[in-house]
């Protein structure tokens, strides 16, 4: 599980684009402090006391859905990105246009690396994930009852 400092948008598009409506939000939501510093700091207390450590990492968002070739997953992380994902980017900045604060916590389940010769198969992620998603949901309802 890894918290998101920061995000890299490389899906080409954003949600924004198109005619604003000022009533949902501004035309240029600032972005630079997407992810709240004092929500992250409520997660790291909560897990602490679930008694682990959460790691945090900039997320890149990318369009997919294929997995990423070697010098793809080099390039992203020359940039900058410590994990790839295909969605939070997007609902990051709606929720930032829209005025809300945001936490962004990632399940990372590909330990994608091109010096180790590869990536998980579809079979071991899917296994990842439901061997994580116990951890994930009492960490997500501990950050609720802390908030």
């Amino acid at each position: 599980i890894m918290l998101l400092p920061d995000h890299i948008n490389l899906t080409g598009t954003n949600p924004l684009i198109g005619p604003n409506d000022p009533d949902m939000g501004p035309r240029f939501p600032v972005m630079f402090d997407a992810y709240k510093a004092e929500l992250r700091a409520v997660a790291h207390a909560v897990a602490k006391g679930q008694g682990y450590t959460l790691q945090e990492g900039v997320y890149a968002g990318i369009p997919g859905p294929a997995f990423f070739t070697e010098a793809e997953v080099r390039h992203l992380i020359t940039i900058g990105a410590d994990a790839i994902g295909m969605s939070t980017v997007h609902e990051t900045i709606a929720a930032m246009h829209g005025g809300m604060k945001v936490l962004g916590i990632g399940m990372i389940s590909d330990m994608a690396n091109p010096d180790l010769g590869g990536h998980a198969t579809e079979t071991e992620i899917l296994d990842t994930v439901k061997k994580t998603s116990g951890r994930f949901r009492e960490l997500v309802q501990g950050i609720l009852v802390a908030l």
